[in-house]
């Protein structure tokens, strides 16, 4: 067991396992912090205090780095001593475990998760693990001490999706939980990831196939403001679904479109083309992660003007009346269950827009190309798929795709018409 005088970060950084084996543990060697060391496996550190209570040598974790900061982890160990050290003496394993289960309920874990990891982090899926969070996990589970929840426990919010029929749900619930329970483990909160040998439900997703064809297309255009009349923002989800057809984007990209994304081409001296309107999507919107610049069709700026005019002065170009951010992604996907009803469509989600307009396109007469609809759609595993097209083809296709949005806004207007 390697023996270091007095860790530092710098140090504890640079720590791997012995050539050969799993996990090592480090001691630290300094006389103020007697029994305490890192265990450093393949793909964690955590800390841990070795002491004696009833003449027995006991281990003790202190959390996983760097989760746990070297500076926190001396607290623990200074906090474990004086645990001993009282009259009469305090096990410091039942004097954290204490601590903890007066400190956290699985609903306050889940409002840490949110906060210091989901919305740090800015993940793209925040708002639908915060509505699974606040609509399966903490109704079912929230009130149970963090150290007394069972894989048994987590198992009932995923049972009860599926009870309903939200087999799909449950699924992505139960990844929900695994990355809950991960980041628990990471932050220090437990030192066992009850989620680690808990199999997900027993059910695959098919590949979606579904494709509208015009007369549908038609029907979503027009008919969704009266059919969805008494929703507040029906005109908002008829300028959506429309700026969807229109350019093949994105349900969360459209909804959260901010008019700062919206701009012109520029020519060789930097100066706009007018004639050449743009959507630029940053990387932190985009699916991928990789920046997109959309050329815009007559009709998708037919579209934005409206909607834009509708906005005020917001920077959104499709604003939430109830909070000053965009509409989400998510209120648009639960709506489109009664658009389909109320206009007597086959089942369809906001992401088969996005399918049908490729298909569309790929259509005769459009016969547009692949890799072209693939720098539409973003698809960068199509066009960056070589050596050759990701190193030595050094094109950006806006002409292409611009010619094909243009092709594509004719036809549209054919079947709307």
């Amino acid at each position: 067991m390697p023996a270091v005088s007095g860790f530092t970060e710098k140090y504890l950084e640079m720590l791997r396992p012995k050539d050969g084996a799993i996990q090592t543990d480090f001691m630290d060697t300094s006389p103020k912090f007697p029994g305490f060391g890192i265990r450093v496996g393949r793909r964690s550190k955590s800390f841990f205090l070795f002491y004696f209570w009833n003449s027995r040598r006991v281990r003790l974790t202190l959390g996983t780095y760097p989760a746990v900061s070297l500076k926190e982890a001396h607290r623990r160990v200074t906090e474990a001593r004086a645990c001993i050290k009282a009259f009469p003496p305090i096990d410091p394993r039942a004097h954290f475990a204490t601590k903890k289960a007066e400190q956290g309920t699985i609903e306050s874990l889940v409002e840490d998760f949110l906060a210091k990891d989901v919305r740090a982090r800015e993940l793209r899926t925040a708002d639908d693990i915060e509505r699974v969070m606040r609509k399966e996990v903490i109704p079912t589970i929230g009130r149970l001490p963090i150290l007394a929840v069972h894989r048994r426990d987590l198992k009932l919010v995923t049972d009860q999706m599926i009870a309903r029929g939200s087999k799909v749900g449950a699924v992505r619930c139960h990844t929900m939980l695994r990355m809950l329970f991960k980041w628990a483990v990471q932050a220090g909160e437990l030192d066992h990831n009850p989620m680690e040998l808990s199999a997900p439900p027993p059910f695959k997703g098919t590949p979606r196939d579904t494709v509208l064809e015009p007369q549908e297309i038609k029907q979503v255009w027009h008919g969704t403001e009266a059919a969805l009349a008494d929703e507040q923002l029906a005109k908002s989800f008829q300028h959506i679904f429309r700026l969807c057809l229109a350019t093949s984007g994105r349900i969360g990209e459209v909804t959260g479109l901010q008019l700062s994304e919206l701009g012109y081409e520029k020519d060789d001296n930097h100066k706009p083309i007018l004639d050449k309107p743009v959507w630029r999507i940053p990387p932190e919107r985009s699916k991928n992660k990789h920046a997109h610049t959309m050329p815009l069709s007559a009709l998708a700026m037919e579209i934005i003007a409206e909607a834009k005019a509708d906005a005020g002065r917001s920077r959104f170009l499709f604003p939430s009346p109830r909070t000053n951010r965009a509409i989400g992604a998510n209120t648009v996907v639960c709506v489109v269950k009664t658009l389909r009803e109320r206009l007597g469509i086959k089942h369809f989600t906001t992401h088969d827009l996005r399918r049908s307009v490729a298909t569309q396109m790929a259509r005769p007469p459009l016969k547009t190309s692949q890799i072209v609809i693939a720098h539409i759609l973003n698809h960068r595993s199509v066009f960056n798929a070589t050596v050759t097209s990701k190193h030595y083809v050094q094109h950006d296709y806006m002409e292409e795709m611009r010619d094909a949005l243009d092709a594509w806004t004719t036809r549209l207007r054919e079947f709307v018409a």
